[in-house]
């Protein structure tokens, strides 16, 4: 259960609005993000007051600013813009409101949004690049497994904030970000190759970089990319 309150701070001479979420679950950190609004979001616990709220905005403003920038000016995924690649491939995005139900079309390089509430944009593109993702990457996951002779026991996908896909060392499951499929095939299969080389080391050992590098070759342009992105 969690409370959301409209704050402010004061920067300079600018005023910074941001969402603070307050959270009743055990956690004793607090977190700032960018939401699909570009929107700035803290999480804090329950105990935080507003002026170590406020003072952890000031201090994080910087890197918040670089992140907006990023997020503004993504090419793989801007629904501010309303563009969205598939396989980096861009599509562009056309909507009309006042449906009894949202719903969504695919026609060539455009996806056709018929909205109830302009609030379910985002909720339509997100099943779409889940749906993307299951049929492309999770398909070349299990290919590039019995190449590699690695038993993968289970593969799916999840709405992961901070990371493009996560690995269960020791039951073999392996989990992508849904956004995952916007990017090109070899930035995929880099992330694919990543994973499993985690069902081997749990860890980012030299020696797990040692076989990432061996199975693609180019893994740190592919990084930068992936990096770039949040």
């Amino acid at each position: 259960m969690s409370n959301k309150i409209k704050s402010t701070v004061q920067i300079g001479d600018k005023s910074i609005d941001y969402n603070w979420v307050l959270s009743s679950r055990k956690t004793k950190t607090i977190s700032a993000s960018i939401d699909s609004n570009f929107e700035i979001v803290v999480k804090s616990p329950l105990f935080m007051t507003k002026e170590l709220v406020d003072d952890f905005v000031v201090k994080s403003y910087p890197n918040l600013q670089k992140r907006l920038f990023l997020k503004y000016n993504n090419s793989y995924f801007n629904l501010a813009k309303n563009r969205v690649k598939i396989l980096g491939i861009e599509y562009i995005i056309f909507i009309s409101l006042g449906h009894t139900k949202s719903m969504y079309k695919i026609v060539g390089n455009q996806i056709n949004l018929k909205l109830k509430n302009p609030e379910d944009k985002h909720g339509i593109i997100k099943k779409i690049l889940t749906k993307e993702t299951e049929r492309i990457i999770l398909p070349m996951t299990l290919e590039k497994a019995k190449i590699l002779n690695l038993e993968v026991r289970k593969v799916g996908v999840r709405d992961t904030k901070r990371s493009w896909a996560y690995t269960k060392h020791l039951s073999k499951f392996i989990f992508f970000n849904y956004k995952l499929v916007v990017f090109e095939k070899e930035v995929i299969d880099y992330v694919i190759c990543h994973e499993l080389m985690h069902l081997i080391f749990p860890n980012h050992s030299k020696e797990f970089w040692f076989y990432v590098s061996k199975i693609c070759p180019n893994y740190r342009i592919y990084r930068k990319i992936l990096k770039n992105f949040f």
